[in-house]
């Protein structure tokens, strides 16, 4: 059986209407009350995750502000949580039984980084399977057919590098709002939040009405 594993679902039904001539059928994959579309014809299968099915975080015993050094925020080794049970599941059930699994998710960093992710959940599952990337900049018909027809190997490389944009957003983002909110003494519901894009832009806002709020208006 050849697994396709699409970035998002209605990725995953445009790409099987279009490989499959439109006669690809909807099914579900049912975990619990929560079932999961997926579109099969022959001897094919698309689904199609929820952008990230894994969120990076701290180890457990680090979100208490007081117990847990700023310091420590930056030194320790994150771990990466299931935040998308259903799909998990859902994707390692029909791994076991893969033949072939290609991943066709955006391709760009953030998409490398999901498809990585999908890479992690066959291999739990089927460590022998043979996995490849399909790479494509629009899901129409031509460059679906052409994508899936050139094959090639996930970019580790490129997924890491979002995967690193991500570990760092928490970091920054986690430290130096525990720091400066601990240091001008508000914390609680009163807490500064500081990030690595949010501060910055701020900084332009802030900038911005100053220089408004001094304006002097002058005849021309």
């Amino acid at each position: 059986m050849r697994l396709i594993i699409c970035e998002k679902n209605i990725a995953a039904k445009r790409i099987a209407q279009i490989l499959s001539s439109s006669k690809a059928k909807t099914k579900y994959y049912t975990r619990n009350d929560e079932k999961i579309p997926y579109y099969q014809w022959g001897n094919n299968m698309v689904i199609g995750l929820s952008g990230h099915v894994f969120d990076v975080s701290f180890p457990e015993g680090f979100s208490s502000w007081n117990k847990v050094n700023e310091k420590e925020l930056v030194k320790t080794e994150l771990v990466y949580i299931v935040t998308k049970p259903a799909i998990v599941d859902a994707v390692k059930h029909f791994a076991k039984t893969a033949d072939e699994v290609i991943i066709a998710t955006d391709y760009d960093s953030e998409g490398e980084s999901i498809g990585l992710e999908a890479v992690n959940i066959v291999k739990s599952v089927n460590p022998n399977v043979n996995i490849r990337r399909a790479v494509f900049s629009a899901i129409t018909e031509k460059d679906i057919k052409e994508s899936f027809s050139n094959l090639k190997k996930v970019d580790v490389n490129l997924a890491h590098s979002a995967d690193a944009r991500r570990e760092v957003d928490l970091i920054w983002g986690a430290a130096l709002t525990r720091f400066i909110s601990k240091s001008s003494k508000k914390t609680g519901n009163n807490f500064l939040s500081v990030g690595r894009v949010q501060t910055p832009t701020l900084k332009i806002i802030v900038d911005r009405e100053r220089e408004r709020t001094r304006f002097k208006p002058e005849k021309y």
